[in-house]
């Protein structure tokens, strides 16, 4: 009963997000990284599902079941708290109509999260929340192959 009611309390969440997005309710331009250190650590596998903080505008009118699922299993450690290594990665395809917004993570040659964009040039700037420098270069995106729309914990 207790996996139901956080399954639903998930799904809503996710239904919230996408619903404040498709009405123009959070503004994409200023979204600050957000503050990951109150997660928890998937080495306690208690199958949590963790939704990005602020739900992609990419990942609006996804189900759960249409979503790629993907394990994590090349961990450098560079996203804790909020990935680890044996995560199941919720993602979709990055569609270039739908714009990307700052603090979401995309999957090019590595997994991290957008710190900067510049829509002129059509590129961002990434960093791993726990690494103490942003990537070198900008990623154009072209280059984008997935982006992250939740992640379950602890899944085996």
């Amino acid at each position: 009963m207790n996996e139901i009611v956080r399954d639903n309390v998930a799904l809503i969440l996710i239904i919230a997000g996408c619903i404040l997005i498709s009405q123009g309710l959070l503004n994409s331009k200023y979204y600050p990284v957000p503050d990951f250190s109150s997660l928890g650590t998937s080495e306690t596998y208690n199958q949590t599902y963790i939704t990005n903080v602020l739900p992609s505008k990419q990942c609006a009118g996804y189900s759960l079941e249409s979503m790629t699922k993907a394990r994590n299993q090349y961990s450098t450690g560079s996203m804790r708290p909020y990935l680890y290594k044996n995560d199941v990665l919720l993602m979709v395809d990055y569609d270039p109509e739908v714009e990307l917004v700052l603090g979401d993570i995309v999957s090019t040659t590595v997994l991290h999260r957008i710190i900067a964009i510049n829509e002129v040039e059509q590129r961002y700037q990434t960093k791993g929340d726990n690494n103490e420098r942003k990537d070198s270069g900008w990623t154009n995106f072209n280059e984008t192959n997935r982006v992250v729309c939740g992640v379950l914990r602890g899944t085996k």
